[in-house]
Parts: structure tokens; C-alpha cells; sequence
């Protein structure tokens, strides 16, 4: 059994060198990668930023590739050291991210010279691919960070010889943990993978950076960071806070605005249309929401595992999946109810004229096909918005 074990050992030590090796080849990588951004800089060579920010995400995922098949095929090191084994892979792709991160840090900023950084040719393939590996790339972390907070809390009920029973309640606690410190990230991030997927430009308009600035120092909020999101042909968005508005550093939340939006609305329209934006922030929708869905994957959760524990898997499995659909139907209920207190707020707590808001509203409406596609979303159909604004106006 000795020398079994001892094989185990230095298969994890290999699995830790292996994916510490491939760090730092891609953080030897991006060193040279960003020199040659600066000397682009120096030379002021008309080069595409998109397709060289496209090249640093290829490599990433790459080298992401590999680190997950070593991954795998350490199954002796993923049997016996689980919990090292998961944290030497998150590890990994936490730091190829925050690498990943710097290098389109200095990408953006030589962006910043550009007019037009984000031509057409890479405006949706290349935000479905960001999207992707966004996706992806979470998906796995996501998971890998329950497994190990659940094995964490069986391994503590093993360790003090909890009783059968009490150790299925630990492992069901680390579970619900898991999943809603992982919600919790996930809104937290919120503006942080919007800035990954989708194709933005700095707002530098000095006009409407101080319009901006003001609303929020009006109502007391402290300031996003703001982009212009420059998608023409696609039109996903027109204006989103996203995040918790008391994030920092890479939590910090992120105000986006289309393009578009601001080309075709006048000044009074732009700023009702953000104070109805900021009206969710100081309502705590964001929050409610949060709350909102840890409470239904709570149900979900608890719903799922008494069947399981019963014996009553199949059932357990289409209860979870029911749950599901009845959960995204709450939500999207819930966030259409958001958006007509948020409307009905800024009209009578902040003063928006409700002309200039049902103006704007209507105005996105009217844009013609050929200026881009809309996107349905889940907010209420405008007429809806606007006569349920004007029966709260009316009554109140």
C-alpha cells in the first residue's frame, strides 16, 4: 500500500506543476503579447484591436483546454485528492483570467484613439464566441466550487463522526451554500462579464460623461464605471446598470448605453431614461433580485432533495426540472414589475418630466428596421408601460 501511496503523492505534485507550468507559459505569453500592443502604440499602426483582442482569448482557452485535460486524466489524484485536485484547477483559471484581463486592459486602452474599434466584421461573431467561452469557462468553475464546498462539509462531518443522517443535512447545506455564494458572484460580476462579451468602447463624450456624472451624484450613488456599447446591426441592449451598486475593483458595477440609443434621443430623453435606469439602483432591485432567486433555488433545492431522500429519484429530477420553469416565469415577472416601479419612481420621487420619458420610450420604438434589429426583452410592451405609468399617475 506504501508505494501506492506514494504514486498518489507525486501524481499530485505533478497535476500542481503541470498547471502551475502552463500559467506561466501564458503569463510569459501575454508579457510579450502586451509589448507588442505598446509598440503598436509607438508606431500607431493601423492595425485591428478586435482581431488582436481575438487572438489573446484564443490563446486563453487554449491553454484553459489544457489545464482541464490534465485535469481528467488525473483520476487517481481527482479519488484521493479531491478537494486539492478542484482548487489546483480553479486556481488555474482564476489566474489565466486575471491575466487574460490585463491583456484586454491594454487593448481597450489603445481602443481609445479609435473612432470605430469594433467593426462589423467582428461585431456578432466575435461577441457570440466571448459569450462562449464566458459561459463556459463559469459553467465549470461554478460547479467545481459546490463540489468542493460540499465535500468540504462531508469531510468536516466525517472528521467528528457526525451521524449518517446529519452528515446527508451538511452535505445538503454545502450545496445550498455553494449555489448561493455562487448567485451571489454572479450578480456581482455582472458588469465585469458584460465587459467581457460585449463589444463596448469607453464613454469619452465629456457632455454626456458629466450628464451622467451628475445623475448619480444627485441621488447620492456612487459612479459606475460608463461604456458605449457599439453593436449596430444587433440591438441586445439600450441601456443596463449591472451589478451590485456597492462593488470595488473587479465587483465594481458597470453603466452601458448603446450607441444608437444616444444618437437618436435628445438630451431631456437621455437623462429620463437613465433616471429610470438609476431608479432601479436606488430601489434595490438588484438586491431583491438576488434575494429573489436564492429564495427559489432554496425551494427548488429542498423540494429535490426530500424526494431524492425518499427513494423518489425520477419524480425528484422532473420536480427540479418544473421548479426551474416556474422559477424563470417568476423572475421574468418580477423584473417586468421592476421596470414600472422603476418608471413610476423617477417620474415621482426625481422629478422626470413623464412626456420626456414616454417620448423616449416610444422613440426606441419607432427607430426603423433598417437602422438595426430589435431584441424582444423581457421588459413590458411600451403602450403597456406607458398606460400602466399614466393609471399610477392619475390615481395617486
Amino acid at each position: 500500500m506504501e508505494p501506492e501511496s506514494i504514486d498518489v503523492v507525486t501524481s499530485a505534485q505533478g497535476l500542481a506543476i503541470l498547471s502551475a507550468i502552463l500559467v506561466v507559459i501564458y503569463a510569459l505569453w501575454a508579457e510579450y503579447f502586451g509589448q507588442y500592443i505598446r509598440q503598436l502604440d509607438k508606431e500607431e499602426s493601423k492595425v485591428n484591436r478586435e482581431a488582436e483582442s481575438e487572438k489573446a482569448r484564443l490563446a486563453v482557452v487554449l491553454v484553459a483546454f489544457f489545464e482541464f485535460a490534465i485535469y481528467l486524466g488525473s483520476p487517481d489524484v481527482r479519488q484521493a485528492f479531491p478537494v486539492f485536485a478542484q482548487l489546483v484547477f480553479i486556481i488555474s483559471i482564476i489566474l489565466l483570467i486575471f491575466i487574460q484581463s490585463g491583456i484586454e486592459k491594454k487593448i481597450r486602452l489603445n481602443q481609445r484613439k479609435s473612432p470605430s474599434p469594433f467593426p462589423d466584421a467582428f461585431g456578432l461573431a466575435g461577441m457570440l464566441a466571448r459569450a462562449l467561452t464566458v459561459w463556459v469557462a463559469g459553467t465549470i468553475l461554478y460547479v467545481l466550487f459546490i463540489s468542493v464546498i460540499i465535500q468540504s462539509l462531508f469531510w468536516t462531518a466525517e472528521f467528528f463522526h457526525v451521524p449518517g443522517p446529519w452528515k446527508t443535512i451538511f452535505m445538503a447545506i454545502g450545496g445550498f451554500l455553494g449555489v448561493g455564494i455562487g448567485v451571489a458572484f454572479n450578480f456581482a460580476l455582472s458588469a465585469w462579464v458584460l465587459r467581457k462579451i460585449l463589444p463596448l468602447a469607453p464613454l469619452e463624450d465629456p457632455h454626456l460623461k458629466s450628464q451622467f456624472q451628475k445623475v448619480f451624484h444627485r441621488v447620492g450613488l456612487g459612479l459606475p464605471e460608463f461604456w458605449i456599447v457599439e453593436l449596430e446591426k444587433l440591438r441586445l441592449t439600450s441601456l443596463t446598470f449591472a451589478g451590485f451598486s456597492f462593488g470595488r475593483w473587479v465587483f465594481r458595477p458597470g453603466f452601458f448605453v448603446a450607441r444608437w440609443l444616444l444618437e437618436h434621443l435628445t438630451s431631456a430623453e437621455v437623462n429620463a431614461i437613465v433616471l429610470s435606469q438609476v431608479s432601479h439602483v436606488l430601489l434595490r432591485h438588484v438586491e431583491k433580485r438576488f434575494l429573489f432567486s436564492l429564495f427559489l433555488i432554496f425551494l427548488t433545492s429542498l423540494a429535490s432533495l426530500l424526494l431524492l431522500g425518499l427513494g423518489f429519484e425520477t419524480l425528484g429530477v422532473w420536480v427540479a426540472f418544473c421548479f426551474f420553469l416556474i422559477s424563470l416565469h417568476l423572475l421574468v415577472r418580477q423584473n417586468k414589475k421592476h421596470q414600472l416601479e422603476a418608471d413610476l419612481y423617477c417620474i415621482q420621487k426625481l422629478g422626470v418630466p413623464a412626456d420626456d420619458l414616454i417620448s423616449a420610450l416610444r422613440k426606441k420604438d419607432e427607430l426603423p428596421p433598417e437602422q438595426g434589429i430589435q431584441v424582444s426583452q423581457i421588459h413590458p410592451e411600451t403602450e403597456q408601460r406607458i398606460q400602466s405609468l399614466r393609471g399610477h399617475l392619475k390615481s395617486s
